[in-house]
């Protein structure tokens, strides 16, 4: 029988024959600080925004440490590949980017472990979105349209405050997943926060922290 076991990056991992199967976060060390992947919520708002190198992935933990007392270095990686570049945000002394073409604009971003910054909605200063790009998919999002007037925001950020939690919601998977959309809030920061939006056939949800069941004329701003 194998077992998984979740595990940061100070954690071990057993020899391949064993019975664990170690999950690391997806993290990288460098000037002695930890950095994990922000996987939802933000996204470089501008290439621009992306500094110098300060670094690059020098060992790739995943694929090659065995031993149980292994330390985690500078230099190390989870999934990173070796000889990855680690650029600095700029603006942002808590980030790091890599480069990521599948991402939004192109890069991945880490945040220090340290950092209490937060990336969910209701963290967002509603009064600063400058723009909101609505886009398709996860992997190479295409983009559908741009609200950028200030009516057209308020109109959107008012039909997704209607959202509701619903216990008993369940989404319809039958033939296909759910169509995934994106919202990309520009606040004219280096990181723009982003939200994934879910249409089951029957029935809008998203994420905002927990989630929300979206009314029906939300198809007016994404399908428009």
């Amino acid at each position: 029988m194998l077992f998984l076991v979740a595990c940061n990056s100070n954690t071990m991992k057993e020899d391949v024959n064993s019975n664990v199967i170690i999950d690391w976060v997806d993290f990288v060390k460098i000037n002695d600080k930890q950095y994990n992947s922000l996987y939802n919520g933000a996204i470089i708002s501008n290439e621009k925004y992306i500094g110098d190198a300060i670094g690059e992935v020098e060992f790739n933990v995943n694929d090659n440490v065995k031993e149980t007392n292994y330390e985690v270095k500078n230099g190390d990686a989870a999934y990173l590949k070796e000889g990855t570049l680690l650029y600095e945000v700029k603006g942002k002394s808590n980030l790091l980017a890599v480069k990521d073409e599948s991402e939004i604009n192109g890069y991945r971003i880490y945040q220090d472990e340290s950092s209490s910054e937060k990336w969910s909605y209701k963290n967002l200063d509603l009064d600063k979105v400058h723009s909101v790009i609505i886009m398709e998919g996860y992997m190479n999002p295409e983009t559908l349209h741009i609200l950028d007037t200030q009516k057209e925001i308020s109109e959107l950020i008012t039909v997704l405050s209607k959202g509701m939690e619903d216990p008993s919601f369940s989404p319809v998977i039958i033939d296909e997943d759910p169509k995934m959309y994106q919202l990309v809030f520009d606040t004219n920061q280096p990181v723009s926060h982003v939200f994934s939006l879910f249409d089951d056939g029957e029935t809008w949800y998203w994420y905002p922290w927990e989630e929300e069941v979206l009314p029906e004329n939300i198809t007016e701003f994404i399908k428009k």
